[in-house]
């Protein structure tokens, strides 16, 4: 048998997937069981010449162009080395194991001069007293034996929820978040502060930051369009199995107004300092809260417990 070209050889060496979808004369057999397992990612298997069923070493085999019968071929690997490249593959194409639910709310009273959304007494596909929905699929369900308003992946599209009462000098809202991850993509938890400029609070786990970010109205095409401009940001590490809370404040300032952010997870102290800080050099204008979420993973996020505050009503 003639010994395979050497930068022919080199093009054997790629990857399993990438093998299989070379589209020249070669082709290259397996078994008929490792392309029954993973259906996902492979196709049915050609298995022409040296077919010896579930177990097949990896082989080269060329094909005459004009007939497309098997001319030559030969084994690339010996069989143990071909079972253990396999078993890798079937290890890299593995299905991650979803992450587990999120713990159940620790017991916690709401602090004096906060108003907390009673959603024990809301029904599913009610409506949040004194919020209204304004973008995204955003409803009250029930959630392990709770309510909570979920953000449905389908639009995918940011959810917002806006508070009715204004807050005048300012404000604080907080809320409780939880969603999963699907691989590589994660949820997004999101509060803001709406008056004449729209400032939000992002905890982003995909980027392991919490963000600060001015939304700004832009032209583009004849049409207004928001776009965010970064303001400020801060490493934070996203725990999955754990509810996650995220508090906004806005002060007024003679200066402006200052943006405090905080982040902790369900059943830990509440950080004494910020987070995150940013200084406004303008007055935003009356304020409103707003929570918001973003279902990047394609699955529903959560939201179960919602807190406001005004300034002048804090101790």
């Amino acid at each position: 048998m003639p010994k395979i070209d050497r930068k022919l050889k080199k093009r054997t060496h790629g990857s399993i997937k990438r093998i299989m979808s070379l589209e020249t004369p070669l082709y290259y057999a397996f078994s008929s069981h490792f392309a029954a397992k993973f259906p996902k990612h492979f196709s049915a298997p050609r298995l022409e010449r040296g077919e010896k069923g579930p177990g097949l070493p990896i082989a080269l085999l060329e094909s005459s162009p004009k007939s497309g019968k098997v001319t030559r071929w030969k084994f690339i690997l010996p069989p143990a080395a071909a079972g253990l490249l396999l078993a890798g593959v079937a290890l890299l194409l593995r299905e991650p194991s979803p992450d587990a639910g999120p713990l159940p709310p620790a017991a916690r009273a709401v602090e004096p001069g906060w108003t907390a959304v009673d959603f024990a007494a809301l029904k599913p596909g009610g409506q949040l007293p004194g919020w209204k929905f304004r973008h995204g699929a955003i409803s009250l369900v029930e959630k392990d034996g709770r309510l909570a308003l979920q953000q449905a992946p389908d639009p995918m599209t940011e959810g917002t929820v806006i508070q009715l009462k204004m807050l005048p000098g300012g404000g604080a809202v907080r809320a409780r978040f939880f969603g999963e991850r699907a691989r590589r993509s994660t949820p997004r938890f999101a509060l803001g502060m709406h008056g004449d400029l729209k400032v939000h609070l992002r905890a982003v786990p995909a980027t392991d930051t919490l963000e600060i970010v001015l939304s700004q109205p832009v032209e583009e095409n004849g049409k207004l369009v928001e776009r965010d401009v970064l303001k400020a940001s801060a490493p934070w590490e996203w725990n999955p199995q754990s509810l996650t809370w995220i508090e906004f404040q806005a002060t007024h300032s003679p200066q402006g107004c200052d943006f405090e952010g905080r982040i902790w997870t369900d059943g830990s102290t509440r950080p004494a300092s910020p987070s995150l800080r940013w200084d406004c050099p303008e007055s935003p204008g009356i304020l409103r809260a707003a929570v918001q979420m973003a279902p990047f993973a394609l699955r529903p996020v959560y939201c179960d417990a919602i807190e406001t505050t005004q300034n002048s009503a804090r101790p």
